[in-house]
Order: structure tokens, then sequence, then C-alpha cells
């Protein structure tokens, strides 16, 4: 150590200058940029997969059960790969692969396994089952986690809070309309009000009956589900219901005791009309595949044969990635407008360095087509801002255009030799 030490004495001084000691990065700057191009896609653009949680794939299993949708044995296959890829190191499940295993995640998991045919003794479930049972069964499964298990007759609906479908008949301008809520929040829980308006369960099959004697330590008859409404496991409590909230839930379990009928067909009639309006401007894919899932179950039992729900069943699998590793999967949103915004910048900032002018001009081409140019009809109907001008996170097919997306894009088409490329006003900005 001495003598390493007296030969970087700092009395010693720099035979060379710092620019001559400069690392030249332009090949690496070239290779990067030669290995981005190359993950161009036909049509100009980029895309990575927005990687989600088993949550997802588990939902799809229990919607095809419930809307009697067949899988098929290739697809059934790569599902299941995906659930053993996503164990975690404890063999159970949670929102992503650092968390802590959640009831919720696992629950889904094991039951879309076992209604796919895989039995609770096998490798893949015997930890979740013992889990299960270790929390004291489901009962205090989170309240999405309810609502599934009670359309799966799995649940008692007198266990989960009310999610009332006449919320929507409220005038608009009180804060409390379903309508003023987050995009997302309220294109769930339409749906959502729906389904519990038609307190919907499947029939009570031999699978359904051993997956209750799975799922709950006591006897399924005998679990007071009354009780069970308000338990929720601790650990996946991320904020105390308030009391706010509390009073809201004992006046809605009130009204649904004497609720008026002709309102709450009134209310499913409208949500009906709101669904098929988010499947129509969304090229039937809804607003993401959390919505959409509830969606397709909402138009199921509204009328099987549907036409917008088998378009929405065949859309479905535009959100659906998979592979021989990780089977099937399904992602939380698509990003082609977003990816490709920002690697347009980056190949800008590249670009006196490395000539990329072709890939720069299909990719500016394809993102100039991505702008939504029309105003969709009747949007106050159905609470929305009008799109026009706005670019979504995915596609414009997508039609929900986001700011920061919209931002981004004009970023790299402004910036560029495209001058004469076709733009309208932003009314999203």
């Amino acid at each position: 150590m001495t003598k390493i030490h007296d030969r970087l004495s700092l009395n010693q001084k720099p035979t060379s200058s710092l620019r001559e000691q400069a690392i030249d990065v332009t090949p690496a700057l070239e290779r990067s940029v030669r290995y981005l191009v190359s993950q161009q896609q036909a049509d100009g653009s980029w895309e990575g997969e927005v990687v989600w949680c088993p949550m997802l794939p588990a939902q799809y299993v229990l919607m095809c059960h419930i809307t009697q949708t067949p899988i098929s044995p290739e697809r059934r296959q790569a599902i299941l790969q995906q659930f053993n890829t996503t164990r975690l190191s404890c063999d159970l499940w949670g929102l992503h692969d650092k968390s802590q295993p959640y009831l919720f995640v696992t629950t889904l998991v094991y039951v879309a396994a076992r209604l796919l045919g895989v039995q609770k003794e096998d490798p893949l479930l015997s930890p979740a089952l013992q889990f299960i049972r270790d929390q004291g069964g489901v009962l205090a499964i989170p309240t999405w986690g309810k609502f599934w298990l009670a359309m799966l007759n799995l649940y008692d609906w007198c266990g989960v809070n009310p999610v009332l479908p006449e919320a929507w008949l409220l005038p608009q301008w009180i804060p409390a309309h379903p309508g003023n809520f987050y995009c997302h929040t309220r294109l769930i829980y339409m749906p959502m009000g729906l389904i519990y308006g038609r307190k919907f369960q499947v029939s009570v099959t031999p699978l359904i009956e051993t997956l209750r004697s799975e799922l709950y330590i006591e006897d399924y008859q005998e679990v007071n589900f009354n009780a069970a409404r308000s338990m929720l496991r601790p650990e996946e409590v991320y904020h105390p219901s308030t009391p706010v909230l509390q009073a809201i839930y004992k006046l809605s379990n009130l009204y649904e005791r004497w609720h008026n009928k002709d309102w709450r067909q009134e209310a499913i009639a409208q949500m009906i009309d709101c669904i098929r309006f988010e499947l129509q401007t969304t090229y039937y894919t809804s607003l993401s595949p959390v919505s959409g899932l509830l969606n397709i179950i909402a138009l199921w039992l509204h009328d099987p044969n549907d036409a917008d729900l088998h378009k929405a069943l065949e859309r479905f699998e535009g959100w659906i990635w998979q592979d021989e590793k990780s089977g099937l999967r399904i992602t939380g949103a698509r990003s082609s407008t977003w990816d490709t915004g920002f690697v347009i910048q980056a190949l800008q900032a590249t670009s006196p360095h490395v000539d990329v002018s072709d890939s720069l001009l299909q990719a500016q081409q394809f993102l100039a087509t991505q702008q939504i140019r029309t105003t969709f009809p009747n949007i106050e109907d159905f609470h929305r801002i009008d799109p026009k001008g706005g670019f979504c996170f995915a596609g414009v097919w997508h039609g929900w255009p986001v700011s920061d997306c919209t931002a981004e894009a004009l970023l790299a088409l402004l910036d560029a030799p495209l001058k004469s490329l076709p733009i309208v006003a932003c009314s999203i900005l």
C-alpha cells in the first residue's frame, strides 16, 4: 500500500491533460444507436412491454369462467407458465416481483389455477393454500378480491360494501357523482356498479363447493359475511378507511336493503350506454385491461350475444404479450406513442454523431398519425373532455389522450425537419 500511495502522491503532476486522457465514446454511442434502431417496428414505432403482475391473467381466467369463454389448452399452459414465473421467493404472489405476498393476488391466482385444472396439492399451489389458511381464509381479502370472489359464488354479496348503480343518477354538479372521479377510478367502478346491481353469481358446481372448503376455515354456510364486510388484511391496507367513508358505507347498506328497483334499472341502462361509448371510442379495448375485463362481464350480463361484447373479447387480445419463457401475461398499458416520442428525442440528440435520418423520418411519420384529429360525439354525456389534438400513451386507437404524452410527442415532432407534418391544435393542453 505504501508504494502505491507514494506513486499517487498529491505532489505528483499529471503527465497528460484531461483532454488527452478523455475516452472516445463515439463507438459506444454508435453501437447503442444501431441497436435502438434495430428495435424499430415496421410502422416506424417502438414499444416495450409495460410489465404488470399476475393479477391480470388471473382475472382473465375468472372472466372466461364467468362468461363461459373457452380457454384453449395452449393458452391454459401459457397462463400457468406465467403464474409459475411470477412467484416470489416464498412461492406466493404479490403486486410485483419485489413486493410482499398479497392475499389478494395470491387468492386470485390460486382460484384461477384451480379453475384451469391444477390440483391443490400441486407444488404450484400448495404454498398458496397454506398461506390462505394461515390468514384465516379469505374473509379479510381486500375489496376487489371480495368482489371477484362474489361473482364466482365464493363470497356472499352481503360481505361486499355496496357499489351503487344509482350513484350515476346523481346531478353531475355534485362532487360525489362518479363522472367527476379520476378516469381509471370511474371506469373501473362503473361496470362494478352494474355487476353489483345485478348481484350476479355463477352456479354452484362441485369445483366451487371444493373451493369454498379450501378458502374458508369454517363451513361456508356458517360464515358471517356481514361481519366480514369491513374486514381487511392489515398488511394490504394502504390507508385506513375514514369516518366519512364508513358513514357512506353505512348509508349505502341501508339504501341497498330497500333500493328503488326503477331507479336501479334506469341507472343500469345508463351505465350500459356509458360502457358502449367507452368501447366504441377505444377500438373496443377500454381504458385499461382492468376495466376492460369488467366491461366484458357487464355486457355479457346484459346480453351474451351482444355485438360490442364480442368485439371487446376479440380486441382484448391486444393487451396480451406471450413468449415461451414467461408465458402469457397481460400488460397494464400499451405504450407505442409514449415510447416512440422519447426514442425520437434521443435519436435527435445523437444525430450530430450518428446518421439515423431514415429511421427518424419513418418514426416522425408514424408519430404524426397518432394524434387524435376528431371530436367524439356527445362527449359531455359521457363525462369526457374533447380529445381532439391530443396524443395517447398507447396509440390513436386508444382514444384517451394524456397531457404529458401530448407534450413529449410535440417535442419529438416540432424539433424535426418535417415541418410539413399535419398537426392540429391540441385542446388537451
